[in-house]
């Protein structure tokens, strides 16, 4: 039962990432957010796709957490190891966007937040092959 959530949370984590991604280099290209109020996302042109995008990262950062408690009671060493390093390059992603609108669209936090993507998500593929193995070998 658990690796079956587990699935469906890896699931729910894809497909969150990349709104994520698709959320993030379009405010990366075409939206400017003010330094005087960086976190008054409804006071700028296309605030809303900016609340959007730390909305969806916080539920990402959610699953994250919930999917590495999930691999603890589950006792498979990989899995455990790999959810660890996904939730570690979700946090790092989540403050490179907090400096990144702190410090007025920041080009290398922009950079961090794209590698922390890129490695969370390399990281999702190989623990979704691993749950899946693990699901056929069960059945």
């Amino acid at each position: 039962m658990a690796i079956s959530l587990i699935r469906r949370l890896l699931l729910i984590e894809f497909i969150l990432l990349f709104i994520q991604f698709e959320l993030g280099m379009s405010i990366n290209l075409f939206i400017a957010i003010p330094i005087e109020m960086p976190f008054a996302f409804f006071s700028y042109t296309a605030g809303i796709e900016v609340f959007l995008h730390v909305s969806v990262g916080i539920a990402i950062v959610a699953i994250a957490v919930i999917s590495f408690l999930e691999t603890m009671v589950l006792k498979i060493k990989a899995l455990f190891w790999l959810s660890l390093l996904l939730l570690i390059f979700v946090i790092v992603a989540l403050m490179g966007g907090f400096i990144f609108i702190l410090m007025g669209q920041n080009d290398s936090f922009s950079m961090s937040m794209a590698m922390s993507f890129l490695s969370g998500y390399t990281v999702l593929f190989a623990s979704f092959y691993l749950v899946s193995r693990n699901v056929k070998n069960s059945e």
